[in-house]
């Protein structure tokens, strides 16, 4: 009778994904209505409600550099590292956001860190956010040849939005010479005005 009542209360206390997704949607509607205080308490609210879901941690993330509050989202991101390693150990973000937050040293330690790790990856279809993310990082610890082509970058890497993002990181080495400034702007952390 005991373990019936225990698997009953387990049920009743769990939600559906739909319950988690009704905060989630309040979440962006009230973004777009610009409510940025409101919206984190719906966001919390999913969050509470599915605290593995990746898209609504990593939207935390991205509310909080939204608003320059780059601590906040170094935060945010380790909680979500905590969930899937891969956002700390395989993504310049955090490095960044450690910069960002006046935490220079910090940051490039752990922009090395990232790049090493992704130095050991083998590329191939499955991994282009990695690849991208080596290219980026190679492009900012200058060890890209100046000379290179997107047909020379593109690996195995064929899908058209692969393809957009290389010409656009082509584009960006091109027009840059501060390869901190594009490392940024394709995190979001500075305005993209190309």
């Amino acid at each position: 009778m005991k373990k019936i009542i225990l698997f009953c209360l387990i049920i009743a206390s769990c939600k559906a994904p739909e319950d988690c997704d009704k905060f989630y949607n309040k979440y962006v509607n009230l973004q777009l209505e610009s409510k940025d205080s409101e919206s984190l308490v719906e966001l919390d609210k999913a969050i509470k409600c599915n605290p593995n879901n990746e898209d609504y941690l990593f939207e935390k993330v991205r509310y909080f550099i939204k608003l320059d509050k780059f601590s906040d989202a170094k935060d945010a991101l380790l909680n979500l590292g905590e969930i899937n390693n891969i956002y700390v150990k395989q993504n310049p973000l955090r490095g960044l956001l450690e910069i960002k937050s006046g935490n220079t040293e910090i940051g490039k330690k752990e922009l090395e860190q990232v790049f090493k790790n992704l130095s050991k990856l083998e590329f191939n279809k499955e991994n282009f956010n990695d690849y991208f993310n080596y290219l980026l990082l190679k492009n900012y610890f200058g060890k890209l040849d100046s000379r290179l082509t997107v047909d020379s970058i593109k690996g195995n890497y064929n899908e058209e939005y692969e393809l957009n993002l290389l010409r656009k990181f082509k584009e960006m080495k091109d027009l840059s010479k501060d390869s901190l400034e594009m490392l940024n702007k394709f995190f979001n952390l500075e305005e993209l005005n190309y």
